[in-house]
């Protein structure tokens, strides 16, 4: 009778650890595709926030505007931040005219250059995402939604964020990137990076061909 005891609880004993064991492996390989999605979708904001840094600081310090009425003299000729988000530009051949779709492309800006010519014009709403794609080595491609907020911060403060009234020559862009929902899974939250840009008036000479 003890020897069945024994055998039996030495059976279950086996079979727990063959479960923790089974567990582990399980969370150690989903960690390892989780860090690597982490890499991935910082490749992918790191080129959004390049991206941004390319264009003008503000709509009016974009070529055309500059070119057109001069230099701003200050901040407070800057947009407002209630303004900020996608431009509706006539002239531009490629997007969408009637605001039926987004016309400022992160995957693909060279094609809404029109829509994308400033910072500003890279501000989403909170609950606002675009989908943008990374091709591995392999060439298999991700797919992921990214979130892109501008903000007018302090001087000499990137942390430190302006009342909506207020302009300053420094914004923050946040940019967050996430795995699209899949059927009944949450969405997943991957990286979430800011920097702050300034406006340098030589820089809006330069753009403008001055």
């Amino acid at each position: 009778m003890a020897q069945s005891l024994f055998v039996v609880i030495t059976l279950s004993l086996a079979g727990l650890l063959t479960v923790r064991q089974a567990n582990n492996e399980r969370y150690n390989q989903q960690r390892v595709v989780y860090e690597e999605m982490q890499l991935i979708a910082s490749g992918a904001a790191l080129k959004v926030i390049e991206y941004a840094a390319s264009r003008s600081f503000d709509e009016r310090t974009s070529p055309a505007m500059v070119q057109s009425q001069g230099l701003p003299g200050g901040a407070g000729q800057f947009s407002m931040a209630s303004s900020f988000g996608e431009s509706m530009n006539q002239d531009d051949e490629h997007g969408d005219h009637n605001g039926n779709a987004n016309p400022c492309s992160l995957d693909s800006p060279i094609y809404t250059y029109g829509f994308c010519d400033d910072l500003d014009d890279l501000a989403l709403g909170a609950d606002e995402w675009k989908p943008v794609s990374s091709t591995l080595a392999n060439g298999d491609v991700v797919d992921l939604e990214v979130n892109t907020q501008v903000e007018y911060v302090r001087r000499y403060n990137g942390n430190s964020t302006l009342d909506a009234a207020q302009r300053s020559e420094q914004k923050r862009l946040t940019v967050r990137v996430r795995v699209p929902q899949l059927g009944d899974q949450q969405d997943v939250l991957l990286v979430e990076m800011s920097r702050v840009l300034s406006y340098r008036e030589e820089r809006a000479r330069r753009m403008a061909g001055m």
